[in-house]
């Protein structure tokens, strides 16, 4: 199994997409819409919200909306809003002990530097994509 992203943030990025009309949406009607479970578009949204990149409004007016510019958010910025920590490999999680190189008395892996370098260049780019680039396929503007 490789590098996955998860289904929580696919069906991010389906809400993302599908407030990109910049009109407030029900929860219930996007959840339905981008064919994701209502209670975890809930939690979904509640990650949204926390991270900024949508706003919630209660009452009988209420709804979600864009509350980011997608030409300025990223894909990163969805990936730290759920939660996820993207590495390419366990020796490469902050704080993880190579079993290898304990062995070996902490000697240098070859290994574990390339795949940290190649970890550096995916971080990269999912901190230059914005959401306007992965979402929409032409100039996105609200």
């Amino acid at each position: 199994m490789g590098v996955v992203i998860t289904r929580e943030t696919d069906y991010a990025f389906r809400i993302l997409r599908a407030l990109g009309d910049g009109k407030k949406h029900l929860t219930a009607d996007i959840a339905e819409s981008c064919m994701i479970p209502l209670p975890f578009a809930y939690k979904i949204v509640i990650k949204l919200r926390e991270a900024n990149l949508i706003e919630v409004t209660r009452g009988a007016q209420g709804g979600i909306q864009v509350a980011c510019d997608y030409n300025k958010a990223t894909v990163l910025d969805v990936f730290e809003a759920m939660g996820e920590e993207f590495v390419l490999n366990d020796c490469l999680r902050n704080g993880a002990i190579c079993e290898w190189r304990e062995q070996r008395g902490g000697d240098y892996c070859h290994v574990h530097h390339h795949l940290h370098a190649l970890q550096d260049t995916v971080l990269q780019s999912l901190s230059e994509l914005t959401l306007a680039d992965l979402l929409f396929e032409d100039t996105y503007a609200v």
